[in-house]
């Protein structure tokens, strides 16, 4: 069950998620452990992100705005790649996660 609730909320074009349905799940600690878990990654990975682009401008010598911008490209870039990795995972049948 909990793996239909991931892969409901990263799958591409997913309606939105009846969270009714998985609340069997957010009764049981060790799920409730891993949400959190997984919402502590994402706020250590933003934080990683933020520090990797100050030192890409430290490196660089470049001011915080050609950096910003540097860094909505490399986002926007993502955007297609990622897209293409996902389809190309399910078409070949490969389940990473």
């Amino acid at each position: 069950m909990f793996k239909q609730l991931m892969d409901a909320q990263i799958s591409l074009g997913a309606d939105i998620i009846k969270l009714e349905k998985f609340e069997p799940l957010f009764d049981a600690s060790p799920v409730l452990i891993a949400i959190v878990f997984s919402q502590l990654i994402i706020v250590v990975a933003g934080i990683w992100i933020i520090k990797c682009w100050g030192a890409y401008r430290y490196i660089n010598e470049v001011s915080k705005l050609q950096s910003f911008f540097a860094y909505i490209v490399a986002f926007l870039l993502s955007i297609p790649i990622g897209i293409v990795v996902t389809t190309a995972q399910k078409g070949l049948g490969v389940d990473l996660f």
